[in-house]
């Protein structure tokens, strides 16, 4: 039995499906068809349709209002994510075709264990540094560090040691270390006296069977004194998962805090994470690529 508030609840329930949709449709066409320009359109075709629709449907000039707002907030953070995602895009895209031939972008190329000007930092890893520390946008995604892309193949680019640092490998980790630096007194401007660790990723075969972390450092490894430069392991493409076999070959590193208990922080969460760019003397050139400071 309908009464005199069901056309009411039905707008209102109009409402809040429309903005889900609007929502979900944005997500989807920033988020998975950014490299896809004829997506992108047709995602914001249907964006409109629905604006339109909704606008249509409504006879209530308050839900007109309220869906009206919406459709602006909706509308304002698409736009938003897809000029967020224009800042670092060309970088991404490059990775492949470095990954193809190297030889056209050795001026982007970074090297592994030298320092950029008088960083505290050496660089991690030969290659290209085709993602930064915040590519991404909230809530959709953040990407917690760097990753260098090798051209090389598999276990032969090495990593070092950025720093002097104490390092653990937990039990179950098959391609990652990290390393504790509990000395490290430069940059209080950033690291405000937070002790902080670096976290090294992706060291072993696509198939997560062969580890490419040095012999020296087996599973179970705790508080090992290394020094600035100490071989760690060598690049992999191992993502952690077996049903994940399309990555590229590279290193993450990221910047992890200590946690209130010792330990370092959740390092998938940016919030938890240093901004790594000032410890190694980079900043982006012309071409919204990250190499050394001159």
């Amino acid at each position: 039995m309908q009464t005199e508030q069901t056309p009411q609840l039905n707008r209102i329930l109009w409402s809040f499906i429309s903005l889900a949709a609007m929502a979900i449709i944005a997500y989807v066409t920033l988020a998975y068809f950014r490299r896809q320009p004829v997506m992108r359109v047709v995602g914001l075709l249907i964006f409109l349709a629905l604006v339109y629709v909704t606008f249509w449907h409504f006879r209530n000039r308050v839900i007109w209002s309220l869906t009206a707002v919406g459709a602006l907030i909706v509308g304002g953070y698409a736009a938003f994510v897809f000029f967020r995602f224009q800042q670092f895009r060309p970088r991404i895209e490059r990775i492949g075709a470095y990954m193809e031939d190297p030889s056209p972008y050795e001026h982007l190329t970074l090297a592994g264990g030298e320092r950029c000007g008088d960083a505290p930092f050496i660089i991690p890893s030969s290659g290209y540094l085709g993602v930064g520390w915040n590519d991404g946008a909230w809530p959709l995604y953040q990407h917690t560090g760097l990753d260098i892309f090798s051209a090389e193949g598999e276990n032969i680019t090495p990593i070092y040691a950025v720093y002097d640092g104490y390092l653990t490998r937990e039990e179950s980790w098959r391609s990652a270390v990290v390393i504790r630096h509990p000395d490290f007194e430069e940059l209080p401007e950033i690291t405000k006296g937070r002790e902080f660790w670096t976290y090294y990723t992706h060291m072993a075969s696509v198939d997560g069977e062969t580890s490419f972390i040095a012999e020296a450092f087996p599973p179970g490894t705790r508080e090992v004194f290394v020094e600035q430069g100490t071989i760690i392991g060598y690049q992999g493409s191992w993502s952690g998962s077996v049903e994940r076999t399309d990555m590229s070959r590279h290193l993450h590193i990221s910047l992890p805090l200590t946690d209130s208990d010792g330990s370092f922080m959740n390092e998938t969460e940016i919030r938890n994470t240093l901004n790594p760019i000032p410890f190694f003397g980079l900043e982006l050139n012309d071409e919204g690529v990250y190499v050394c400071l001159e």
